[in-house]
């Protein structure tokens, strides 16, 4: 059975709450989360985004089956300590609240495989994030972070990582033992190197490390054939051949030098910010060009 209005969830029968499986009750500007929700102890999914929730409570804790809990859109600034007993919970959604740190009670639910918390006030990740090692799906874009545990290589399981829009200045370099990565994205903070160690990441679909500080890429990026490095002047003179696909948001820093330097095997330049460019490219190679930024849909592969 499933609940989609606020009017049938308050007319529900023991039964009937019985054998509800999913409940939503989004939009409704509801601040407190209905007592009544304990009286389904069968539920596997509560969907209870864009509302005005700033605080969960513990009874929650007693939805031993949920599998699934959306709080997108609320104002949420912590989670309750029993959290931890959602031990079938697979997907928790937290998009743009308040939230400021990821506590070591979301980091007990070792049965996530999907974690969402983009969009809040996010500054620092427990160590013990290590513990959710079920985890596919990460996405902690738009936050304050500074600083990313060395813990987060140990993430085996993970294919999809979202930090871009924080104030990284360094990656870990265990980074490159998450080998299942597919994506990850770093776009948007403030570093200045990466690690050579993410050229072993063979098996990522797209790198995109646009708008930051990097000016030289290690002569180890070798496999990496959908690099976004865009958004700042590069020094391409270690990009090997192996390298197919360049894309640059800002046509502004596109130098000559840069096309001098050229991987020679390129297959795809993609150039935004520019109607009309005056390039003569030394070698064959597929030209675009976008007048305006394109956002990647980075779930496209999932």
């Amino acid at each position: 059975m499933l609940i989609k209005s606020l009017k049938q969830f308050n007319k529900s029968k023991p039964e009937e709450c019985e054998h509800t499986i999913a409940i939503t009750l989004n939009k409704l500007g509801l601040k407190l989360l209905p007592k009544k929700i304990i009286n389904f102890t069968n539920l596997t999914e509560l969907n209870f985004s864009n509302n005005k929730l700033e605080i969960l409570p513990s009874l929650v804790g007693s939805l031993s089956n949920l599998s699934i809990l959306n709080l997108n859109y609320n104002n949420l600034k912590s989670l309750p300590d029993n959290i931890y007993k959602l031990t079938k919970l697979t997907t928790l959604k937290l998009h743009n609240n308040k939230i400021n740190n990821i506590p070591n009670n979301i980091c007990n639910l070792t049965s996530l495989t999907n974690l969402i918390l983009s969009n809040n006030e996010v500054c620092f990740i427990s160590p013990e994030i290590s513990h959710l090692n079920k985890l596919a799906i990460l996405v902690l874009n738009n936050n304050t972070i500074h600083i990313i545990p060395d813990s987060i290589g140990d993430l085996h399981k993970l294919k999809f990582l979202d930090l871009s829009h924080n104030i990284l200045t360094i990656v870990p370099s265990s980074i490159s033992k998450l080998t299942e990565l597919k994506l990850l994205d770093l776009s948007n903070n403030k570093l200045i190197t990466l690690p050579e160690q993410l050229a072993n990441l063979t098996n990522i679909k797209q790198l995109i490390v646009h708008n930051n500080c990097i000016t030289h890429l290690s002569e180890k990026f070798v496999n990496i054939r959908n690099f976004h490095a865009t958004g700042t002047s590069y020094d391409l003179t270690n990009l090997k051949p192996e390298c197919e696909y360049l894309r640059f948001d800002d046509y502004s820093d596109f130098y000559k030098s840069t096309i001098d330097n050229l991987p020679c095997c390129l297959k795809i330049l993609v150039l935004y910010g520019t109607r009309n460019p005056d390039i003569k490219l030394p070698f064959e190679c597929e030209l675009y060009i976008h007048p305006y930024h394109v956002r990647l849909n980075k779930m496209s592969f999932l």
